[in-house]
C-alpha cells in the first residue's frame, strides 16, 4: 500500500498523522515502545505486526487444539483402563475353598435341617462365611427329616459359626401345602428354628392374599407372624340370618 496515505487513527495518536511525521509524534509519548523510532526502522510496521500478530495467535490455536486432543485421548484412556483398586479387593477377596454347583448342609445338634444348593459357592475361613451366588436351592426339614419347604433365591451367604443362613434377592418360599411368600430379604435363624423377613413380604395361601411389612415363621409356613398385615381373602364366611327382635 501507498505509506504516504497511510494514518493512524486517533484511537492510538492524539490526531492524524502522516507517516512521515510520525517519528515526533512517537518521540513526544513517553514509555512507548517503538522509542521514538520512525516504523520500518527498528521496529515493527503496522502491517508486519498485525501479520506476525496472526501468526503467533494461529500458532497458539494449534497449540491449545494439540493439548485438548492429548486431555481427551488421556480420559478415554483413563476411562477404559480399570483401576487398581478392584485388583486390590479381589486379591483379598480370595477365597480358601470354591465350588460350583455344588451342595453343602446345614445341621443343628446334628441332626440336617437344611439342604443348601449354589450354582458357585466360596468358603472364607477367617470371614467365617460361606457365599452362594448364581442361584440357590434350599430343602428344610422337619425335626423328624420330613422335607417341608423350598427356598429359591439369587444368592445368599451362610455365617458358618450359628449355621445362619440369608437369602436375597427375589426371595420365594413354597411350602409343601401350597404356601408362598416372596420377599427381596429372608434369614434362616438356625437356633430359633424360623425363617425371618424385615423388609415387605407377599403371602399367599389358598384362600388369602396378605402384605406385611415383616414377617416371621417356622418353615412349613404353618405357624407365621405378620406384621402391619393387609389384603384380601377368598374365604366363605358364612352369614347367619338374624329376626330382629320385636319392640
Amino acid at each position: 500500500f501507498n505509506k504516504k496515505e497511510f494514518v493512524f487513527t486517533e484511537s492510538i495518536f492524539p490526531r492524524a498523522t502522516p507517516y512521515h511525521n510520525l517519528n515526533s509524534e512517537m518521540k513526544n509519548r513517553p514509555g512507548h515502545p517503538n522509542g521514538g523510532n520512525i516504523p520500518g526502522q527498528n521496529s515493527l510496521f503496522p502491517c508486519e505486526m498485525l501479520r506476525k500478530s496472526r501468526k503467533f495467535y494461529m500458532m497458539n490455536g494449534r497449540v491449545y487444539i494439540l493439548l485438548a486432543l492429548l486431555l481427551l485421548a488421556w480420559g478415554c484412556s483413563s476411562r477404559n483402563t480399570p483401576s487398581a483398586t478392584p485388583v486390590v479387593d479381589s486379591l483379598r477377596a480370595v477365597p480358601d475353598q470354591e465350588s460350583w454347583a455344588s451342595t453343602i448342609l446345614i445341621t443343628r445338634e446334628g441332626r440336617q435341617v437344611a439342604k443348601v444348593w449354589a450354582g458357585h459357592i466360596q468358603y472364607f475361613k477367617d470371614k467365617e462365611e460361606t457365599l452362594l451366588e448364581d442361584s440357590i436351592h434350599v430343602d428344610f426339614y422337619d425335626a423328624e427329616g420330613n422335607h417341608n419347604s423350598v427356598l429359591t433365591a439369587r444368592e445368599g451367604v451362610v455365617y458358618n459359626a450359628t449355621n445362619n443362613l440369608e437369602a436375597r434377592g427375589n426371595v420365594v418360599v413354597v411350602s409343601d401345602s401350597g404356601v408362598v411368600l416372596k420377599t427381596d430379604v429372608l434369614r434362616w435363624d438356625n437356633k430359633r428354628q424360623k425363617i425371618i423377613s424385615d423388609v415387605p413380604v407377599l403371602f399367599t395361601t389358598a384362600t388369602d392374599t396378605i402384605i406385611g411389612d415383616a414377617f416371621i415363621s417356622d418353615p412349613d409356613l404353618k405357624n407365621y407372624e405378620i406384621k402391619n398385615p393387609r389384603g384380601y381373602s377368598r374365604r366363605r364366611i358364612p352369614l347367619k340370618k338374624t329376626t330382629p327382635e320385636a319392640p
